[in-house]
């Protein structure tokens, strides 16, 4: 049983991480307009990065993630217990942001 469950969470979080590469298509687009203005001193790489992180928080992962979680928690029949939920929610979530961040910092180091 706890094989089952552990091979369901891996996939789960598989599909969150990499799910985060859609973060990349907006910076592929602004590519150009980012070199414009950091090269005209308006703002470091550092600062771009951290505000596309932010911003794109509530819209690419806590909104679309909580339906996820959702729905996935109860088709894996995980035991039932709010615990338990908000930590598989916790833990989801935090895979999500990592994947994306490591996306938007490898964006960012090769601009």
């Amino acid at each position: 049983m706890y094989i089952i469950v552990l091979v369901q969470f891996f996939f789960i979080i598989s599909c969150q991480v990499l799910g985060a590469v859609i973060a990349l298509e907006p910076l592929i687009k602004e590519q150009a307009i980012f070199i414009h203005e950091n090269v005209s001193g308006y703002y470091r790489v550092s600062s771009f990065y951290l505000a596309k992180l932010i911003i794109n928080l509530p819209l690419i992962h806590i909104i679309p993630s909580i339906i996820y979680r959702i729905i996935t928690f109860f088709l894996t029949d995980l035991r039932q217990s709010i615990e338990i939920f908000f930590l598989f929610f916790i833990t989801n979530l935090m895979a999500k942001i990592f994947g994306s961040s490591m996306c938007y910092f490898i964006a960012a180091s090769t601009l």
